[in-house]
């Protein structure tokens, strides 16, 4: 489908900067902000698996990935997760019952640079964060049976491709590499542990859908 769509449309883009016939910029440009969201629904649409396109999050992980362009070779990329959840489990009208909740946020930032001047565009870079979260599970007089907190943070290089579907449309994914560190500490058995993770990663093979705009 993709060569489909690009060869009649690549005969009639200019060698300088990249356009459809009707004259409209296909690759981002200096000052476009770029989001990403899960290209799977939108696939499995084509492949008539019922699948309603949405804008999901990658993997169903709650993480906004933004792309700030600072030239049309290089951008600023920020992921930014805020994840809060409150579940009840007990008797009926809650009588007795335990509560847990969970709290999870995290902020990266990196630096990606972009090579080639047709549809298929190839990109590298590095980026870093950090992270936090807390799980504390009580019962109905507030006693605390559980409470962890975790920190993390962590360094990737990485290197992927996007196709330009459309004009500031792609699909695309990318491979990372790198250490990540994670400390646990466990406040009621007074416990704690450490990990450190030095592995290559795909998004455990995502693919994703980017808007520029």
């Amino acid at each position: 489908m993709f060569i489909g769509i690009s060869i009649p449309i690549l005969s009639q883009e200019s060698e300088d900067v990249l356009a459809n016939k009707n004259g409209v910029i296909i690759l981002p440009e200096q000052g476009d902000i770029a989001i990403g969201i899960d290209a799977v629904p939108f696939l499995n649409m084509l492949n008539d698996k019922g699948s309603n396109p949405g804008f999901n999050f990658v993997n169903n992980i709650p993480a906004l990935t933004v792309k700030y362009f600072l030239s049309d070779r290089s951008a600023l990329k920020i992921n930014l997760r805020i994840n809060f959840s409150l579940t009840k489990d007990g008797t009926q009208n809650f009588t007795s019952f335990m509560q847990e909740t969970n709290h999870n946020y995290g902020l990266t930032f990196g630096y990606e640079r972009r090579l080639g001047k047709t549809r298929v565009q190839g990109f590298y870079g590095v980026e870093g964060g950090a992270s936090f979260g807390k799980d504390k599970i009580t019962d109905n007089d507030t006693i605390v049976l559980k409470e962890i907190l975790s920190f993390g943070f962590g360094l990737d290089g990485f290197i992927g491709v996007e196709y330009y579907i459309a004009p500031k449309l792609s699909i695309g994914g990318q491979f990372s590499w790198g250490p990540d560190y994670l400390f646990e500490r466990d406040l009621e058995n007074h416990t704690q542990s450490s990990s450190l993770i030095i592995t290559t990663r795909n998004l455990h093979g995502a693919l994703i859908l980017s808007f520029a705009f």
